[in-house]
């Protein structure tokens, strides 16, 4: 997949992504640490580029222009996570989220949950914790953790 990572997350995590295969490239390649979130999302626009950031105002600037692209992937309240450790997260659920994904959706990933707009992905792969996901209509599935290794 073609990603493009925020300031907000770190470029150990975007160099995860690049080894596990990924195009990924880092908004600082771009020198657009200070950017206005408008900017970063144009840039992730243009170039087909699922956006993966920790800020929710994302997801809100999408709600409000109604834009069905980017995708954007955010990670939320997971102050814990090293990169290493929130790349094999992503990793481990690029499989259930890649429909969402290229179909253009945000999804939330938080200690113990996924959210995405389709509550048919069934499976939430996690190292860390016990996890389930919650559908567009809340509707809740608990899910068996899978160990995410190799990706880090």
């Amino acid at each position: 997949m073609r990603f493009l990572v925020d300031q907000c997350l770190s470029p150990d995590f975007a160099a995860a992504l690049t080894r596990a295969g990924h195009d990924v490239v880092h908004v600082r390649d771009f020198g657009m640490e200070r950017s206005p979130d408008a900017d970063v999302l144009e840039l992730a626009r243009g170039q087909d580029r699922t956006l993966v950031s920790a800020d929710t105002d994302f997801g809100t600037i999408l709600g409000q222009t109604s834009a069905a692209r980017p995708s954007v992937v955010i990670f939320r309240r997971m102050t814990r996570r090293r990169p290493g450790e929130q790349a094999a997260l992503l990793l481990a659920n690029l499989p259930e989220m890649s429909g969402v994904l290229d179909d253009g959706s945000v999804v939330v990933i938080e200690e113990g949950r996924m959210r995405s707009p389709n509550a048919s992905h069934r499976r939430v792969a996690t190292n860390l914790v016990s996890s389930r996901i919650v559908g567009h209509f809340g509707t809740d599935t608990q899910m068996t953790p899978v160990e995410a290794r190799g990706h880090a």
